[in-house]
């Protein structure tokens, strides 16, 4: 019968210890586990201002499709700002 333990400890060169305990395994899993948190809340933070831009997005729609002047007077803001970064980076 085949086994991968068994072809792992006959080549030497190329062997691993799969049951290895050492502090640096610990360290480096810590350090994994630290970055992912951090990922993790980045990624949240993003979704969480994509989302606020969003529904800002949609009351202003909808202040728009009622004739709103509030709306109107964001929308044009908006399109300038939008105009200034895009001429701005050409």
């Amino acid at each position: 019968m085949f086994s991968f333990q068994n072809k792992c400890n006959n080549n030497s060169r190329n062997s691993f210890n799969y049951n290895s305990n050492s502090n640096n395994d610990y360290k480096n899993a810590a350090e994994l586990q630290a970055l992912a948190r951090f990922l993790g809340g980045v990624g949240i933070a993003i979704g969480a201002i994509v989302l606020a831009v969003g529904i800002g997005y949609l009351v202003v729609s909808y202040g728009l499709l009622k004739g709103k002047g509030w709306a109107w007077i964001i929308g044009i803001r908006d399109s300038s700002i939008n105009v200034e970064f895009v001429t701005s980076k050409t």
